[in-house]
């Protein structure tokens, strides 16, 4: 059965309802699905039809139809597949319950704001070429949250591979919302490299630890090797180790990354 889209904004969702509860729309059967936008920066909020663009997305991308009966999960799957896009701010979906125990489904797509510059606070440790080499977002650009959120956290991974594995990176939405720039806030950490590597053995110790530490990835820090910190890495090294002992005979041997001690400079 084809999808139901109404051009317009009909009688009654001019202004947002209450919504209502996810769990008083399941198994009801979709009457009809209606796609709209909010207009920008509109006080009281409006909404308007779907530009071209973003109704060819939604016709692409949107798998929940009319005749369907509501499912939460496909309808979450839908907003997701539009996230991706990166065309949008936010997606949102409610229901309105029809006289027949139907259901209308709306979707309301909020345009992403259009990003006018982003910005790296200053006299960060590391420099903004570098940063820059790793974000790729772009004056122009559709400011699409789950975008700004992986440009965050690849400079926290650019942070952890120069050595300061507790930087923490956010963007501030105010700042967004007001002016249209992408301001991201760095919180530095101290730089922590690795300068020894020890195994502690709570019985009889069976490999030297020369031959444990060429089995693993972490490694300490010299002329060619970084010695970097990494948390992920560690689990992968326990985990290796554990094959390593179980290949060995030794089929209960248990390995735990301990909790790193950090010496002052």
């Amino acid at each position: 059965m084809a999808m139901a889209v109404l051009a317009g904004t009909p009688v009654g969702l001019a202004q947002d309802a209450p919504p209502i509860p996810k769990e008083q729309l399941v198994d009801r059967p979709i009457r009809q699905i209606i796609f709209r936008q909010r207009v920008p920066d509109s006080d009281p909020i409006r909404y308007e039809p779907l530009s071209a663009r973003a109704k060819g997305l939604t016709d692409n991308f949107v798998e929940t139809k009319v005749g369907q009966i509501y499912n939460e999960q496909s309808v979450q799957a839908d907003i997701r597949r539009l996230n991706r896009l990166g065309e949008f701010g936010e997606i949102v979906a409610n229901g309105e319950i029809l006289s027949d125990g139907g259901l209308l489904l709306i979707y309301t797509l909020i345009p992403a704001p259009i990003i006018n510059d982003v910005q790296i606070p200053p006299n960060t440790s590391l420099s903004d070429f570098d940063i820059s080499q790793v974000v790729t977002l772009r004056k122009g650009d559709p400011a699409n949250r789950l975008e700004l959120d992986r440009a965050a956290r690849a400079i926290e991974e650019l942070y952890r591979d120069r050595g300061y594995p507790n930087t923490t990176v956010t963007w501030d939405e105010a700042e967004l919302l007001e002016n249209g720039n992408v301001y991201f806030k760095i919180v530095e950490g101290s730089r922590v490299t690795i300068s020894d590597i020890r195994f502690e053995f709570v019985e009889t110790q069976s490999f030297a630890a020369a031959r444990l530490k060429s089995e693993i990835q972490t490694e300490t820090v010299g002329l060619l090797r970084k010695g970097r910190l990494d948390d992920e890495l560690l689990i992968v090294d326990a985990n290796t180790l554990i094959t390593f002992y179980q290949n060995h005979g030794y089929l209960d041997a248990r390995v735990q990354a301990a909790t790193p001690r950090i010496s002052p400079n």
